[in-house]
């Protein structure tokens, strides 16, 4: 199916933050953005001082409060400059900050080519449970996969009219790791959680189409 709403794409370190660091002008002097990007975030900077830091570049938005760090673009040529900056910033910049948790996170949209929320709800009415309701009009979906080293969670939800939307996270908690631990090799594999999550966008809208199509037969 092909997308007709912009994606979202982002990154998050939880942590010991210290949020007046994350200045345009730090991040120019340490050679993480340019010249031309330094000033575009100076002038449509939300927030530089205090307890929380936000401003946007060309290419990327941060925001960043004590306790955590996001970077998010809706540019999918620049998911790989995302992940480039979160590793050159807390594996080579600020190596010493404490880190507790970090997620790769992405949010896609597909028409579906009808209700989105009419095709979830058959499918939550298809289930033997009962939700206690007259009607069930809409649904979300949320699944979870936990391994030894992270958890994986997609949610389906309805967006306006036919869109459907795909939100995907993959959690990684350091709370039991001792001593400092590069970020680097998880944000490597960026790129391809991103893949991976539109290849599930396309199958996943394949088949609330072809389920609908099942319904109307």
């Amino acid at each position: 199916m092909t997308p007709t709403k912009s994606p979202l794409f982002w990154i998050v370190v939880r942590g010991q933050m210290n949020p007046p660091i994350h200045h345009p002008f730090w991040y120019f002097g340490v050679d993480v953005i340019s010249e031309a990007e330094r000033d575009a975030a100076v002038a449509d900077s939300q927030s530089l001082f205090g307890e929380l830091s936000q401003f946007k570049t060309t290419a990327f938005e941060i925001f960043c409060s004590r306790d955590r760090f996001e970077i998010k673009t809706r540019d999918r040529g620049t998911v790989e400059r995302v992940s480039d900056v979160a590793r050159a910033l807390f594996d080579e910049k600020l190596p010493h900050t404490p880190v507790s948790a970090l997620g790769l996170n992405t949010m896609l949209f597909r028409d579906i080519g009808h209700s989105s929320s009419e095709a979830l709800a058959r499918i939550a009415k298809s289930s033997s449970m009962d939700f206690g309701l007259a009607e069930v009009t809409s649904a979300s979906l949320r699944l979870v996969c936990s391994t030894k080293d992270r958890t994986e969670s997609v949610e389906v939800s309805p967006g306006q009219g036919s869109m459907i939307r795909l939100t995907e996270n993959v959690h990684y908690s350091f709370a039991q790791q001792q001593g400092r631990f590069e970020l680097g090799p998880i944000l490597a594999t960026y790129s391809e959680v991103v893949a991976h999550a539109e290849q599930r966008a396309d199958l996943i809208a394949a088949q609330l189409n072809k389920g609908n199509s099942n319904a109307s037969g």
